[in-house]
């Protein structure tokens, strides 16, 4: 992605809108930081747990035990394995296509293993800032092409077009930039 491609998106009217998303230079990255540390000392007042407290409390809740934990540690190991042989390659193409099959198996398996820990962690502390850190850089960095100047002014106006699908998109484009996301990962 470059600063100067231009993305079409749409609203909720079905309108096309185009938009470019800036590259995350200082300036935005500390702006960003400034939104973690305040939604990070809110969620705490608010007594959102921290990261670390969330498996004590998963498992507490009896969301998390040790069999899960086993299951999650072996997967990774397996997934780790069976990328680093279909990597370094010098295996037989039918054999690469088994691995590759079987590498998406286990990768659904932990996706759904995880799906329950990750929507608790979104509620963390950390996850709360982490959440209004990348929204103040999609504020910052989505722009108007024909003028390239920011297309939202604030907070507020971007709050009231959050839902948009158009914003939507350009989160996923920054974040696929940021993150190095591959946009056709299952696919690819």
């Amino acid at each position: 992605m470059t600063d100067k491609e231009i993305f079409e998106g749409e609203d909720l009217d079905g309108n096309v809108v185009k938009f470019s998303i800036k590259t995350p230079g200082a300036e935005e990255i500390k702006k960003s930081q400034v939104v973690y540390n305040k939604a990070f000392k809110q969620a705490l007042d608010d007594g959102a747990l921290l990261r670390q407290k969330l498996t004590e409390y998963m498992r507490e809740q009896k969301l998390w035990d040790d069999n899960k934990q086993k299951q999650y540690d072996d997967l990774i190991e397996q997934i780790s394995e069976m990328e680093e042989s279909l990597q370094k390659g010098g295996i037989r193409l039918s054999l690469a296509k088994e691995i590759a099959l079987d590498l998406r198996k286990k990768r659904d398996k932990f996706r759904t293993l995880i799906a329950e820990r990750n929507a608790l962690d979104a509620a963390s502390a950390e996850g709360q800032a982490d959440n209004a850190r990348f929204e103040e850089l999609v504020r910052l960095c989505t722009m108007k092409p024909e003028t390239n100047a920011r297309w939202f002014s604030d907070q507020k106006d971007y709050d009231a077009s959050a839902n948009q699908p158009w914003v939507v998109t350009a989160a996923e484009k920054l974040g696929n930039a940021m993150y190095g996301l591959d946009p056709n990962y299952e696919k690819n």
